[in-house]
């Protein structure tokens, strides 16, 4: 996509005006007999918990990506000991350390 962030955060906003309005028959508006401060303190909550999802997800998506690099290393190291492999396990290697960073 071509546009910067900033346009495509104003299309998310005008997108979820038109869910909220799909959803409650109107835009939001003050004094709507909704606490603003509770409602967005919800939404901080409900933040959270993707946020902690998505780095359990992550961080159990990098584990199986280690294990594989390990069980690719011992792989090699079992088949042959050559330069070539040396060098492919050592490459493996940093890319495994780079991984374990994130």
């Amino acid at each position: 996509m071509t546009d910067d962030l900033a346009n495509q955060v104003k299309v998310d906003i005008e997108n979820r005006i038109i869910k909220g309005v799909q959803t409650y028959g109107e835009r939001l508006r003050p004094n709507n007999g909704r606490i603003a401060l509770q409602d967005a303190y919800e939404e901080v909550l409900d933040l959270s918990l993707y946020l902690k999802q998505e780095l359990l997800e992550k961080k159990n998506h990098n584990q199986q990506i280690l294990n594989l690099i390990d069980e690719i290393i011992n792989e090699d190291k079992r088949c042959l000991q050559n330069d070539y492999v040396i060098a492919h396990c050592e490459a493996l290697t940093e890319l495994k350390q780079q991984i374990e960073k994130l």
